[in-house]
């Protein structure tokens, strides 16, 4: 059973570097109109020689590579472009200087575009935010986009290129939370997740036993897929990641001989948590003592006084993130000077206990692309469901 309540973001980061045909017009003695065709539709080349897109052309570029799936529900709200999400809210900053905030199972991150684009300013267009600016050979567009998730995006950042000139480098920064770090996939221990080439953003506070594999494992929050490069021909272009701490570059090796369009897609995804075999049942909690012992011979009355405050409470015992349960209840107290009669022969003290509920079962940790279990574990639940002060008989 999904969890609504807790929101899986599956990022994706497209780099997009974008074709052009060069069509010149020549009189007999001089060039004239030197323009670039995409599609059959001209773009400009600005005094400096690169590429002059618009924003109609980067999204005419994008939909091209990416399809016409864009959430166009984007509300303009603090410089930010927002996204409404059942977890919270997806930021998309105005200011390119600016991070992309978003959650993902109650882990807040934040990402930068690179650096060539932190100058400009960010132009909200059918749902699509570009940065753009008419003297580079690049522009950046982000996007959410819908999934079969309820309530779970794609966070989608595309890179298009103009020519030969641009930078082959573009570094994605992360902030993320405490403890938590970007590792290859050759280094995570989950076998069931582990991917050559994958990049991991992994919770050094946060360990995961497997009860199938027996592996103990930092849990992923976010899964940095494969890095890869198409050129126009279908032919694969070199390209991978570097790690530099918390930053992320992909590298794509493509010169003024290369066969353009080059489509570099390296895929951020999230997860999402489910939960199986489980079973319900009520007993007893374990009691705690809250008085002295009193002992009585054959045939005499004595009475037994609370006189300690002692605190009965749910539990957990497993990871529960990312999944809905009973929940642990209230915490009981024990009340002082409450009294239970008792008559020897015997020794007896008095103790709280309370009655729970419990749940048991396995949470399965799903990624979002494909649903795949890439992690299980079991737990336990006990929800405390109303308390009781008895006599315990020592002796």
């Amino acid at each position: 059973m999904l969890n609504k309540k807790l929101l899986s973001i599956f990022l994706m980061l497209m780099m997009v570097v974008t074709s052009y045909t060069v069509c010149y017009a020549y009189d007999s003695e001089n060039s004239v109109d030197e323009e670039i065709i995409i599609e059959d539709e001209c773009i400009s080349q600005n005094d400096s020689g690169n590429v002059a897109f618009t924003e109609a052309d980067i999204l005419e570029i994008i939909e091209d590579v990416s399809g016409d799936d864009v959430n166009e529900d984007v509300q303009c709200k603090d410089e930010s472009f927002v996204v409404e999400t059942v977890d919270g809210e997806i930021q998309i900053p105005e200011d390119g200087a600016e991070n992309v905030q978003f959650e993902t199972n109650g882990y807040s991150i934040e990402m930068s575009l690179p650096e060539q684009f932190e100058s400009i300013d960010g132009k909200l267009d059918e749902g699509t935010v570009v940065y753009n600016e008419e003297d580079t050979s690049a522009a950046c567009a982000v996007q959410t986009i819908e999934t079969e998730i309820q309530d779970a995006y794609v966070i989608r950042t595309l890179v298009t290129i103009g020519d030969a000139s641009a930078s082959h480098e573009y570094s994605f920064d992360f902030n993320l939370p405490e403890g938590c770090e970007i590792i290859r996939g050759e280094d995570y221990a989950n076998s069931k997740e582990r991917v050559t080439g994958t990049l991991y953003v992994v919770n050094n506070n946060s360990l995961i036993t497997d009860e199938e594999t027996g592996e103990v494992y930092p849990e992923s929050i976010l899964a940095i897929e494969p890095a890869w490069a198409k050129d126009a021909n279908g032919n694969d272009v070199n390209t991978h990641y570097e790690i530099n701490g918390s930053s992320v570059k992909q590298v794509v090796e493509f010169d003024e001989n290369s066969a353009f369009p080059i489509v570099a897609d390296p895929q951020y995804g999230g997860y999402y948590y489910t939960k199986a075999n489980v079973t319900y049942s009520e007993e007893w909690g374990t009691g705690k003592q809250c008085s002295d012992s009193l002992t009585c011979k054959k045939g005499e009355t004595g009475t037994v006084k609370c006189n300690k405050i002692v605190s009965v409470s749910g539990s957990v015992t497993g990871t529960i993130a990312g999944i809905t349960t009973i929940g642990v209840g209230s915490t009981y107290n024990s009340t002082k000077e409450y009294a239970i009669s008792f008559t020897g022969p015997a020794t007896k003290y008095m103790k709280v206990r309370a009655r729970q509920k419990i749940e048991k079962g396995t949470r399965q940790k799903r990624t979002l692309s494909t649903g795949k279990v890439v992690s299980t574990n079991t737990y336990t639940v006990r929800k405390n469901l109303y308390r009781d002060m008895y006599l315990y008989k020592v002796s």
